[in-house]
């Protein structure tokens, strides 16, 4: 159908409003019940990418009509769903995987099981410093998803994305990453130093969820 919403159709993801992504994470504190709406977006996901959809259907109607997964779906997670669009599956799959992943750091669990070791360098003093000085000054939850969706799809895995290695800097390539998406550059990612490489994207991420908790 004209407009229909499929990843083969060269749609780009709709972002969510800011204010849906905080309800949805107020109603989703249970680990369980994000890992419960993870797994049903993700199902859903699979089947917008072989039939499509309308882009302006509610994502919980497409997942209890059309798929007939209402005995699937809690109170809880169709609560969570309640304001998201089918133009909105791909963002708000980003933004469950990345509350997942920082419910599981909470829970001493590691969601980056698989990510290479020459991912997982340590961040010298000097440039922890110049990272917390960038997040201060950024968009800390877009940053967070971002680097989340890199290291979860890119690298996480045992033979990475080769458009995606270790020593290119996390600046540079969250601004290609950005640009794919056709989203808006980052706040001040130009202060971000260059020393910092995607080599560095767990510590990065550790530090970044860590922020975010502790509020700077």
């Amino acid at each position: 159908m004209d407009g229909a919403l499929s990843p083969n159709s060269g749609g780009l993801p709709e972002p969510l409003k800011g204010s849906v992504s905080s309800a949805m994470k107020t109603v989703l504190r249970s680990y369980t019940d994000v890992c419960d709406a993870v797994n049903v977006v993700d199902i859903g996901l699979r089947f917008l990418g072989k039939a499509g959809g309308d882009p302006q259907g509610q994502l919980l109607t497409y997942l209890t009509d059309s798929l007939q997964m209402e005995k699937q779906i809690s109170s809880t997670v169709a609560k969570a769903l309640g304001e998201s669009k089918l133009e909105h599956s791909i963002s708000t799959w980003q933004l469950l995987t990345s509350w997942k992943s920082e419910l599981m750091l909470s829970r001493k669990q590691d969601p980056f099981q698989k990510l290479p070791t020459k991912f997982q360098k340590k961040l010298s003093e000097d440039e922890r410093k110049g990272l917390k000085v960038f997040l201060a000054a950024t968009d800390v939850e877009t940053f967070c998803l971002e680097l989340h969706e890199i290291l979860l799809l890119k690298i996480n895995h045992d033979v990475p994305d080769e458009g995606y290695q270790a020593h290119w800097d996390v600046r540079s390539t969250l601004e290609t990453h950005l640009e794919q998406k056709d989203l808006s550059d980052l706040l001040e990612l130009e202060s971000l130093s260059e020393d910092t490489t995607l080599g560095q994207g767990l510590t990065c991420g550790g530090l970044l969820w860590s922020s975010k908790e502790d509020k700077l």
